[in-house]
């Protein structure tokens, strides 16, 4: 019996992210083909073969379809960053995680998405908003991992590490042919060796 409820829990998972997936990819085509600001949610709904209601049912808005996406590679940041060795020093870690981050990121639309998020200013205010949420985020996992740092030296490592990200995004859109994390890497390598945390 539990293996039949983990087969159906299993199989909800995969349609879930399925549809999702299916609404995301339609979205996407229509934001490149016509633009952000001139596609429709009922427009976004027929081409993934669904209903504006069900469309609500995995996005909140036309921008959380976007958003959604940044954002699902920020939380696997944050999971990479809470697996690493607890004894590793916090910098080397999010090295660590960025480039795992970035490894998969590889196989989606990222650059696409990003230059669509700084061209479009109500996608550019939410994802504005969402640097705040992430720092928020990556200030509990980094205070977790390093409870002898106080509240002000976390605050100062995490709003470094999240400008980092908005640095490598805005040199990506500049430069179609630069390497995401070999960027990032410049940076915290940079970083490690000014303050040797």
């Amino acid at each position: 019996m539990i293996e039949n409820n983990s087969q159906i829990k299993n199989l909800r998972t995969r349609q879930f992210e399925f549809a999702r997936n299916s609404i995301f990819d339609a979205a996407f085509e229509l934001f490149n083909s016509q633009g952000y600001e001139e596609t429709t949610i009922d427009q976004i709904a027929k081409a993934a073969g669904t209903s504006r209601r069900t469309f609500f049912r995995y996005f909140k808005s036309k921008e959380d379809v976007i958003l959604n996406n940044i954002r699902d590679l920020g939380n696997l940041t944050l999971t990479f960053l809470s697996n690493c060795p607890a004894d590793e020093k916090p910098l080397i870690s999010l090295r660590n995680a960025i480039q795992a981050t970035v490894e998969k990121a590889m196989n989606t639309q990222l650059e696409t998405l990003v230059k669509l998020v700084r061209k479009t200013p109500s996608l550019r205010a939410a994802w504005l908003l969402q640097l705040d949420v992430s720092h928020n985020e990556l200030f509990d996992v980094i205070k977790q991992r390093c409870p002898d740092l106080d509240n002000t030296d976390v605050q100062i490592l995490t709003r470094i590490l999240v400008s980092f990200a908005d640095m490598a995004f805005d040199s990506m859109i500049l430069d179609s042919k630069i390497d995401l994390f070999s960027y990032i890497d410049d940076l915290l390598t940079r970083l490690i060796k000014l303050c040797n945390v």
